[in-house]
This record gives C-alpha cells, structure tokens and sequence, in this order.
C-alpha cells in the first residue's frame, strides 16, 4: 500500500466519522425541539413522575403529620427519617433519591415554601427558574 492510499483511506474514515457526530447531534437536538414526539413523551413521562411523587408525599404526610423537612427532601420517601409514625417506602420501585430522576436525567426540585410543598422539574433545558419548568 502506498501513503497516498492510506491517507484516502484515513480522510475517507475520519469524514465518516465526522458526519456520524454532526447526525447524532442533530438527532438529539431535534428530539428535544417542542412538538416533537420525543419531547411530548418526556413530558408526559415527568407530569406522571410528579403526580407519583405528589401521592407518596401525601402518603407521607398522613403518616407522619408533616411532610419532609427540605433538608432531607424526597429521600424521606425512600428512608426513615428516624420517625416512628414512617411507614415507607412511599415510592415503588426507586431504591435511592438518584432513582427520582426526571427523563433529562435531572433530580426534582423540592421545597417547602410557606408550609406549601413544591416539587418541580427544571424540564427540557435542565435548568430550573426558567419557563420550561415543570410543576
């Protein structure tokens, strides 16, 4: 084989692989534009997430007479914080709080403000306070 051959082969594979990258960011960019099927699912898929995570931290709070404390978060669904009345686990299925995870991969926001829960997304941008949160 000559020199002049393996470079074409070399630029020939390394184009390949260079239009397979630019593909797949497209293909994931694309997933996440609004309207998209993708994108519909994920957020159907973190509305249901919500609506479980709001039944167990009722649950919960029938149970132990208030939700919570933000320092131990949605992790008091899963592990007794110490409290008699517990009668947990309050979410199938999730061994750990890295278990809660929405479909971007992020964990749920949880706080109490005013005495009133909050557990919320930061949604499609993976970035909370911004329009695209889920509540």
């Amino acid at each position: 084989m000559t020199i002049k051959r393996i470079l074409r082969i070399a630029l020939i594979l390394m184009a390949g692989l260079i239009v397979a990258c630019v593909g797949n960011c497209i293909y994931r960019y694309e997933n996440e534009l609004p309207g998209t099927k993708p994108y519909r699912i994920n957020i159907g898929a973190t509305q249901a997430q919500l609506r479980a995570i709001t039944q167990a931290l009722s649950l919960y709070i029938t149970d132990c007479e208030s939700p919570p404390s933000e320092r131990m978060g949605l992790n008091a669904l899963l592990i007794n914080p110490g409290l008699t009345n517990w009668r947990g686990p309050y979410l199938i299925g999730a061994h750990n709080i890295f278990d809660i995870n929405d479909p971007w991969g992020r964990q749920f926001r949880y706080r109490l403000i005013n005495s009133k829960l909050e557990v919320v997304s930061a949604g499609p941008d993976k970035k909370f306070d911004t329009e695209d949160d889920i509540k």
